[in-house]
């Protein structure tokens, strides 16, 4: 009975849907789940970081054509 026991090979996991929204979910710089509100916050600082560069890339389009 021992012997078809180490035969059996296991399955990498056993619902698709729950592996995907593992794939899915955001880490942290240790590999670990990021909980909700942290994952808001690097959501929010990558916004504020995107708008921080669209107006860097205003100014400097302003001032090359001044010259």
């Amino acid at each position: 009975e021992a012997f078809y026991l180490i035969l059996k090979e296991r399955k990498p996991y056993l619902y698709k849907s729950r592996h995907n929204y593992i794939i899915r979910r955001s880490r942290g710089p240790d590999s670990r789940f990021l909980i909700a509100t942290k994952v808001k916050a690097k959501e929010d600082s990558r916004e504020e970081k995107n708008e921080s560069q669209e107006i860097l890339k205003e100014i400097l389009s302003i001032i090359t054509s001044m010259k």
